[in-house]
């Protein structure tokens, strides 16, 4: 039997059925095939993985004509998808698709920015605000507080949860393109499809394996919809990497989804029409992905009845082959160039990317969201101020988009630092004296901050320059800390809360450092990473863990901080532990539990919780 490898282009799940159910029936192994799934690895990408040749068939989307435009020698051999899985689903008291023009739309920060801008465009919605969002755990927050109007993603999951909410919700399929005609009638088509693709070189050399995968795959696809349970057990006992955390209905709902667009009824599954396809790279061109010339589409398209050409000709010239074994030796080369430049493209992107938040710091782009820290009554004891970039084109951007290239430089770290302290004074200044006497607000802070030159002077100029003491801020360290950062921090620490400004170390528990920081470093604070928090109510072990670093915290004398605090249940739980703590525990100082999370209030303007009476009224964290 022939080796063969697939790699497809997302985690297990039922958008996949096809594939599976022909390993699992037999259908690849009735073709002389033993083909390997390949796991998706979040950190490849699949034109990433295809660059590197990491297997010998992928399953792609549309996007794929631009990687082959760009250089990747690949053909598409097989369509299985007729009809969008992609939507807009938009809020039920929302008038119109025109009204929702300016609103907030949540949108996946992994979709392609200039094919979403596209969508965006061709429904007239180029006003509206963009919310991104990096994963499904994000995207249930931004529902959970109504804080978006709508959502541009997939029909099986993003259009799903939006009607879970809001079973009334409105949809709009933003990929019809155009029409064609199929027997009599007129059908509407979707400028995207899930795809089998295959190098050129694999198609050439071997064009009876690829038309046996497509056979197979077909097969796989009609067994799949005719039998969607027995589908659906086989892919949770053998590929749970994503299912597990998809509810049954919904994969129910996945899989039927498939099933009306891989087989619609009027085309047989795996093909594709020239004149769907001719839409799908007009697209393209028009969203600028492509360039707007002339192609031959059968340079990238490999029907059936081109594999069965290509197979008559390998038998009718030993030349064809030899041919062929020279190509494989030009397309590796070109592989490895092709990857070569998109090593250097990286470099250049984070080059440039610095450059960017250079230039949106100077413009003061970048603002700040404030979340209040509560003891257990939901008092306010303080604030931390989170920083937000106010892109001019992709809208407010979370940390997750720009921290990485700021703590890539210790250099902008400094300078992003500064700003921060600057900003956040700048704004205690603005407040009466006799309103600011109670408001403490933590910012974060890289530990580069502390090997700026004179940062000492920096901060006292800060507070000439504002008039604001340094009892009003407290720096926040995350535990992500360099072995070699904690030798000078033990000073400057020291140094600064001689002068009364508090530091605290955020995300502990995340497993970037060792214990012995807390032996070395006498930080005010220690605050408890959430993913610590999340299953505490639940899990013996996750409040042993707990309870340990609570412990820690008494031991050391500093005040502790629970974040991602969301339930009535884990603020009841913190309180119990901390009690059991301090009856067992012989210290003289008492340790202050202190929340943080959406329960009392999530990350807003400062406006929103100054001035509320004491305690913080649950309804306003709704």
């Amino acid at each position: 039997m022939e080796q063969v490898s697939i790699y497809p282009k997302w985690l297990h799940k039922a958008q996949f059925a096809g594939i599976y159910m022909a390993k699992e029936k037999g259908f690849f192994a009735a073709q002389d095939l033993n083909v390997t799934i390949l796991d998706y690895d979040p950190s490849v990408n699949v034109n990433d993985a295809m660059a590197a040749a990491m297997a010998d068939y992928y399953i792609h989307d549309t996007v794929v004509f631009t990687e082959i435009d760009n250089g990747l020698d690949f053909v598409v051999i097989a369509a299985y998808a007729q009809r969008s899985l992609w939507s807009l689903t938009y809020h039920p008291d929302v008038p119109s698709l025109e009204a929702l023009n300016g609103k907030p739309i949540a949108l996946a920060s992994f979709v392609d920015e200039t094919l979403a801008r596209q969508m965006f465009d061709s429904m007239g919605l180029d006003k509206s605000e963009h919310v991104l969002f990096k994963d499904n755990e994000e995207f249930q927050r931004l529902l959970a507080y109504d804080e978006i109007a709508g959502v541009l993603g997939y029909r099986s999951n993003e259009e799903y949860f939006f009607k879970q909410r809001y079973p009334d919700a409105k949809v709009h399929d933003p990929t019809i393109v155009g029409t064609e005609r199929v027997g009599n009638s007129e059908r509407e088509v979707g400028s995207y499809s899930d795809i089998l693709v295959t190098s050129r070189e694999e198609a050439t050399a071997h064009p009876q394996r690829a038309l046996k995968m497509v056979t197979a795959i077909n097969q796989g696809w009609r067994y799949a919809i005719d039998n969607p349970e027995e589908t659906l057990k086989t892919i949770y006992k053998r590929y749970p990497t994503i299912l597990e955390h998809f509810s049954h209905e919904q994969s129910q709902h996945e899989l039927a989804l498939m099933a009306e667009s891989v087989a619609p009824g009027y085309i047989d599954i795996g093909n594709q029409s020239m004149r769907r396809w001719q839409l799908m790279v007009d697209v393209l061109k028009k969203s600028g992905l492509m360039p707007n010339t002339e192609i031959e589409l059968s340079d990238y398209i490999w029907t059936r009845e081109r594999l069965a050409e290509q197979i008559s000709e390998n038998r009718q010239s030993w030349l064809v082959v030899m041919f062929w074994v020279v190509a494989a030796v030009s397309v590796a080369t070109l592989l490895f160039l092709f990857t070569m430049r998109k090593v250097v493209t990286r470099a250049l992107t984070s080059t440039l990317m610095g450059l960017r938040i250079r230039e949106a710091i100077n413009n003061k782009e970048f603002i700040f969201y404030f979340q209040p820290l509560c003891d257990a009554d939901g008092h306010i004891e303080s604030y931390e101020a989170l920083i937000r970039w106010q892109h001019k084109s992709r809208g407010l951007l979370t940390p997750n988009f720009f921290l990485d290239y700021v703590e890539a430089s210790p250099n902008l770290s400094q300078t992003l630092d500064c700003y921060a302290i600057d900003q956040i004074l700048g704004h205690l200044a603005k407040l009466p004296t006799h309103e600011r006497a109670t408001i403490k607000v933590a910012i974060n802070v890289s530990h580069y901050f502390f090997t700026r030159h004179n940062y000492e002077r920096f901060l006292e100029q800060m507070v000439e320059k504002h008039q604001v003491p340094l009892t009003h801020i407290e720096l926040e360290l995350t535990e992500r800390l360099e072995a070699q950062a904690i030798d000078y921090l033990s000073y400057a620490v020291e140094t600064l809360k001689r002068k009364g400004l508090g530091v605290s170390l955020d995300d502990y528990g995340t497993g970037y450092t060792s214990l012995n920081i807390l032996n070395q470093v006498a930080f005010n604070k220690l605050k408890i990473d959430r993913s610590l928090i999340n299953d505490i109510t639940n899990s013996r072990r996750a409040r042993g863990t707990c309870e340990s670093i609570i412990l820690m915290a008494m031991t050391h004398g500093m005040d502790l901080v629970c974040e991602g605090v969301e339930t009535q249940e884990q603020v009841e739980c913190l309180v119990e532990l901390m009690a059991q703590c301090q009856a067992h525990h012989s210290t003289h100082r008492h340790t202050q539990l202190i929340i943080q999370g959406y329960f009392f209030g999530k990350p807003a303007e400062f406006e929103h919780y100054y001035g509320y009476s004491q305690p913080l009224p649950m309804e306003k964290a709704e």
